[in-house]
């Protein structure tokens, strides 16, 4: 079926983040609780919400490090970039007349001071960020909401992710979803609708 709305992750899956988010997380586990983790020991957590990852190596100090982490991901913002070929694919759907949204883990700051300079941030008509609701994937409701921003049918949108989170929360709101396998760093437990190998195979679902 071609999918009429489709609902885009940031990190990992339109931008290529991974390098500003392990500066940025390891600073501020070192700034927190005063241990210097190898980038090696925390490759893994690119694949889980950084709320999730910080509660894991920084326990009840997770939000001290959440604030650290956030100054430290502002000095490493040259080191974020599309993923290739993925402002063309956007483009390309943009002008097919696909809806597009995204539901992110952002919040608007740090949205307001990255994305926002993309030459696709204006392709997207409605974008849902951390602190637009109370609730964070894998919980359905951030994306639920902006299906209804949309008024779109479920049947005919698709929810494109990178992570375990992304997908629990697509299936959870009753949609498809979409493997970024570009930006994906463990597939083997994901549950996916459809595999993208590049940003350009999206166009075969439109």
């Amino acid at each position: 079926m071609p999918y009429s709305t489709i609902i885009f992750d940031i990190d990992g899956t339109l931008t290529d983040s991974a390098p500003a988010i392990l500066y940025s997380l390891r600073n501020a586990l070192l700034a927190t609780i005063g241990k210097d983790y190898s980038y090696e020991e925390l490759h893994s957590a690119l694949a889980a919400p950084s709320y999730i990852t910080l509660q894991k190596f920084a326990g009840d100090r997770w939000k001290e490090a959440a604030h650290i982490g956030q100054t430290y991901y502002m000095e490493a913002l040259n080191k974020v970039s599309l993923f290739p070929n993925m402002e063309k694919t956007i483009f390309n759907l943009h002008k097919k007349g696909t809806r597009l949204g995204i539901v992110t883990s952002k919040t608007r700051i740090q949205l307001g001071r990255s994305f926002v300079n993309y030459s696709i941030y204006p392709c997207f008509e409605h974008i849902i960020c951390e602190d637009d609701t109370p609730f964070h994937k894998p919980d359905p409701r951030p994306l639920l909401e902006c299906i209804n921003r949309f008024h779109a049918n479920p049947t005919s949108t698709l929810f494109i992710g990178d992570t375990f989170s992304d997908s629990e929360c697509a299936h959870h709101a009753g949609i498809d979803f979409g493997l970024a396998s570009w930006g994906c760093q463990d597939s083997a437990s994901i549950k996916t609708d459809v595999v993208l190998n590049s940003p350009e195979d999206l166009l075969k679902y439109v």
